[in-house]
């Protein structure tokens, strides 16, 4: 079974001003490997790696989600862009159901077409996380997040 989703100056005060303006829309800094790309009340987000899935013209991005709300949330990926290309098609082998407290490192395969893109040519990846409940009713979705390699 996969899950589909619709789917990533002038002064110094003035700087500081639109950085912190942008920080509240979307979390974007450099990432290595197991860093933290994420946080809110309900997940916590760490980027793992990206993986080449070659035959399938895919990328997998592994995740460590953990679910830090009171109920199970089915979570995909939705508004995916990579380096600023739409994703139109993101998967996982099984649906990705995480229990509260429980953590996650399945990853989510990223359909990329025909740009050829293998994962050491990705830059950034953006995306939201959305969460369905038990009833398949929209529980949780977050902010945009970036990664940056």
């Amino acid at each position: 079974v996969f899950l589909f989703a619709k789917a990533i100056g002038s002064s110094s005060g003035n700087t500081s001003k639109r950085a912190a303006e942008s920080q509240k829309n979307t979390t974007s800094q450099t990432q290595s490997a197991n860093s933290m790309i994420y946080q809110d009340d309900s997940l916590n987000v760490e980027f793992m790696k990206l993986i080449d899935v070659s035959a399938a013209n895919a990328v997998g991005l592994q995740l460590k989600i953990t679910n830090k709300s009171s109920a199970a949330l089915t979570l995909m990926l939705e508004d995916v862009y990579v380096n600023d290309i739409k994703v139109s098609l993101v998967t996982t082998a099984v649906p990705l159901k995480i229990e509260p407290g429980k953590i996650s490192q399945s990853p989510f395969t990223l359909f990329i077409g025909n740009t050829n893109l293998k994962a050491d040519d990705i830059s950034k990846i953006e995306f939201k996380i959305m969460g369905l409940d038990d009833n398949s009713k929209q529980a949780y979705k977050s902010k945009a997040i970036t990664i940056n390699k």
